[in-house]
């Protein structure tokens, strides 16, 4: 992940459009959270609780997170984080090379858009 990106993360933690930890479920389940960082280095059960969650409530997750990239800005390790604000969520999505609203489902593996 670039720099710009890492930054973008600290710029949005300060904005306070980020959610991490037990609060994150709660958001995911209110449907607040617009979008899901997951990082790649968390456990298994942390993993599948989060993209279960996500895929149920048609959340987008993006997956290809480093451990180091959300340490640095956010100075702690965290399984995930979400992402509270759509328009922020939509220019980290750019500046990662992700499309926005493009959520994965369970059941078939295709692909769907949410708007």
């Amino acid at each position: 992940m670039s720099q710009q990106s890492k930054a973008f993360i600290g710029l949005m933690r300060k904005a306070g459009v980020l959610v991490v930890g037990a609060r994150l479920f709660e958001k995911i389940r209110s449907q607040d959270v617009k979008c899901v960082l997951l990082n790649k280095e968390a456990s298994k059960r942390s993993q599948k609780q989060i993209k279960d969650k996500c895929s149920f409530y048609k959340i987008q997750v993006i997956e290809t997170i480093d451990a180091n990239d959300l340490i640095e800005p956010l100075g702690q390790f965290v399984a995930a984080v979400g992402i509270l604000d759509a328009v922020m969520a939509k220019e980290f999505c750019e500046k990662v090379g992700v499309e926005y609203g493009k959520i994965s489902s369970k059941k078939d593996e295709s692909k769907e858009t949410v708007h």
